[in-house]
């Protein structure tokens, strides 16, 4: 970590440690924070995914961030998750999502301005190392849509169904973005896009599926207002000392881009303090071209729960380059076998 971006750092988190005082003034301000710090370091002569080269780099896996909401009247609140994160190369802070949610009776919301996206089982907390089991999720489905939020107007319909609960939420809106890629950063455009997830689940078994279409314009690759949509599918089970997790998530551009589909299988025990867990994923694209990314990887990792709001995460993954492919690399790594050791702190206050 660079010296500025290490003052950029702190200056960041004392910041947004400040911020619980100020909620002491005002009983209606709900605010809630989250940190990781991670370490991460692959044997390849290449860069992968979110920046990971051959050296230690605290970079890709360290965030900060805070979530604040707070009543405007009766059924109309605001919320916002204010974020710092290494993996943009620089720590100023910026507002990740930030949205006015109108209750609309008992069971339905609906929520405008800037709305995560919610595609994948983590969507909803994907910056909070805290919520979930690995460093980082699964690259090899979470890269095929790289985009967490979007401008825009979604709804949610929540009820019962026997046992479980369930909801409902349409969205539309549209995108802006510059993306990093294996193959340069892509100034990225989705316009028109609308969407829907279906989430059906009780404290054992979660069920999530949704899926998109809308207007994808990538300048660099001559992509311009080409057809996108996107199919997504996830479950998760949580049984006394089981987790088992696992998505899959599918991606079509007419063009240039080749269509791609990944997906993940994770199994973890938990043992006192302790979660081993291992985790199987592929990406995989229809045609071998620049664009073509094709990997396949194993994960095996340990979380160690230090207290409460603490959690310290180990991981090592290999990854197979296939049919020639860089996968997820910037270039073509000498050997088509990698691994990487990851390692962070992940905090919740």
């Amino acid at each position: 970590m660079k010296v500025r971006d290490i003052k950029a750092f702190r200056v960041t988190v004392t910041f947004l440690l400040a911020l619980p005082m100020t909620a002491l003034a005002n009983d209606d301000l709900s605010i809630n924070g989250f940190l990781s710090v991670g370490a991460s370091k692959s044997d390849a002569d290449a860069v992968y995914y979110e920046g990971i080269v051959d050296e230690i780099s605290f970079e890709p896996d360290t965030v900060v961030g805070v979530q604040l909401s707070a009543p405007v009247t009766e059924t109309v609140s605001f919320t916002t998750q204010l974020l710092a994160s290494g993996n943009k190369d620089t720590y100023d802070l910026a507002a990740d999502w930030a949205y006015a949610d109108f209750s609309v009776g008992e069971n339905t919301s609906i929520r405008a301005g800037r709305v995560k996206l919610p595609v994948f089982m983590a969507s909803e907390y994907l910056e909070v190392g805290a919520a979930y089991p690995w460093v980082r999720p699964p690259e090899e489905v979470y890269s095929v849509v790289p985009v967490s939020a979007f401008s825009g107007v979604s709804a949610r319909y929540t009820g019962n169904f026997g046992n479980f609960d369930f909801s409902i939420e349409p969205y539309y809106g549209s995108h802006t973005e510059s993306i990093p890629q294996p193959t340069g950063v892509l100034s990225t455009s989705v316009k028109e896009f609308a969407g829907a997830s279906l989430t059906l689940g009780n404290d054992v078994f979660t069920l999530r599926a949704g899926g998109l279409q809308g207007q994808l314009t990538i300048p660099e690759v001559g992509v311009d207002g080409e057809e996108l949509s996107l199919f997504s599918v996830g479950a998760r089970i949580d049984w006394e000392n089981v987790l088992i997790m696992s998505e899959y998530a599918s991606r079509d551009i007419p063009g240039i881009i080749p269509d791609s589909e990944g997906w993940y299988a994770m199994l973890g025990y938990r043992a006192g303090k302790f979660l081993p867990h291992v985790t199987v994923a592929q990406l995989d694209t229809d045609e071998v071209t620049p664009l073509a990314q094709k990997q396949k990887s194993t994960t095996v990792g340990v979380q160690y729960q230090l207290n409460h709001a603490a959690l310290l995460k180990v991981e090592w993954k290999n990854i197979e380059l296939q049919e020639g492919s860089a996968g997820l690399f910037s270039t073509l790594p000498s050997d088509d076998k990698v691994s990487i050791f990851s390692a962070s702190i992940d905090l919740t206050f």
